[in-house]
């Protein structure tokens, strides 16, 4: 062989072994002109826009931009730059170029793919909606969870189990407060109550499907198909914000009695219960990874943030954010309230309630982004509140 033979080998080996350095890749099964030199952002949310840089695009063939694929929306196509918009029901991926000459992976994607639903409270009766895991807007109603005799669902969870969502409502009769509970079936629309004598706050339901709840004198495991309670799990007054930790297997409730904050955790396997003293925390959310994280005062004029918490020591490890303090003047109450987490794209929804002026309620989402650390705060209709529902599990 030539020696010239052999360094132009050597070369063709060394070339095609090579891949450059960007978020943009070509199909190697694929031979095309086309050049990938960005595209932004790395998290897509469904309605967002996905901008492409690059080079002979060709917008004069019948072209399809897939993400793990699903065909996308586009907006703008150019020989240099494609936009498309997220549709619904797009999940985490490669992004690809289609057309007649060529099928070409142009880079890959992360997408927020949860199904969130919140219950809201609107012409004076209980929703629930799907929302926009972004914004916290609407993007859809849901259904009406109102029974025959009941006054609206309050105090709802969602059953992966049953696949129904369970509340307790009431109304009053002559005077007389009436309790029931319900369970409604967000396939069909139907809904059965039960006449209960007493009611339970803070619903949650495990992996297994078991239901617990609230009352003021502890946490409860209630029969998920009429209400009736089975067991008092764990006594303690004064407990508020139960919370499930799928991940643990564990009940998590904390207790509020200034200087005191203590928030307890019951193993449901073992039934151990473990008292952690903390400070003052608001709510709670665990993660996969087994952190715990909690709203409470962080800043100055008493304003709220998230924090991660040693779930055994009570400490906090971390301040992750505090609500800017144009929010929160002469130390007046603003909170940040449920939280949902996000897994597909590490990000964190809070909801972020509180009074302002003349008595008036102004709710607003932050969506918090574990891997950038930053955030961002979403206005939202003065009827958006409650709890969020995450029917992806």
């Amino acid at each position: 062989m030539k020696l010239s033979t052999l360094f132009f080998c050597i070369g063709a080996l060394f070339f095609f072994s090579c891949s450059s350095d960007t978020d943009a890749v070509e199909d190697e099964n694929e031979s095309s002109d086309i050049v990938i030199t960005s595209f932004e952002p790395k998290k897509l949310f469904y309605k967002d826009t996905l901008t492409i840089l690059g080079s002979n695009f060709n917008p004069n063939l019948q072209n399809t931009i897939t993400i793990n694929g699903v065909d996308q929306d586009i907006v703008y196509f150019t020989d240099n730059e494609i936009q498309i918009k997220a549709v619904d029901g797009t999940s985490s991926g490669e992004i690809k170029l289609i057309n007649q000459n060529t099928n070409i992976l142009m880079g890959s994607v992360v997408v927020s793919n949860e199904q969130i639903y919140r219950r809201i409270y609107r012409n004076n009766d209980s929703e629930l909606i799907k929302i926009n895991n972004k914004t916290g807007l609407e993007e859809a109603f849901y259904f009406d969870p109102t029974c025959i005799n009941g006054s609206g669902m309050s105090n709802v969870v969602y059953s992966p189990t049953r696949d129904n969502f369970i509340a307790y409502s009431s109304f009053y009769y002559k005077g007389e407060r009436i309790d029931f509970f319900e369970e409604h079936n967000p396939n069909t629309g139907n809904c059965t109550e039960t006449n209960i004598y007493n009611s339970f706050g803070s619903l949650v339901v495990s992996s297994t499907g078991r239901l617990f709840g609230l009352s003021g004198t502890g946490i409860h495991e209630l029969n998920p198909q009429n209400g009736d309670e089975i067991d008092f799990v764990f006594s303690r007054a004064g407990l508020s914000g139960l919370e499930y930790d799928s991940y643990q297997n564990e009940l998590i409730a904390h207790y509020a009695n200034d200087p005191s904050y203590i928030f307890y955790r019951y193993n449901l396997d073992t039934g151990e219960v473990i008292q952690v003293v903390t400070q003052r925390i608001f709510n709670i959310t665990t993660l996969p990874s087994g952190k715990l994280f909690a709203t409470g005062p962080t800043g100055q004029y008493g304003c709220n943030g998230l924090m991660e918490i040693d779930r055994d020591s009570g400490e906090v490890l971390d301040v992750l954010f505090s609500v800017p303090s144009q929010y929160c003047p002469n130390n007046s109450e603003r909170k940040l309230g449920k939280m949902q987490y996000l897994p597909s794209v590490n990000s964190m929804l809070i909801e972020f309630s509180f009074w302002y002026g003349n008595a008036q309620y102004t709710p607003k989402q932050i969506l918090y982004d574990f891997d950038t650390k930053e955030y961002k705060i979403y206005d939202l209709p003065n009827f958006f509140h409650y709890e969020y529902l995450n029917l992806s599990i």
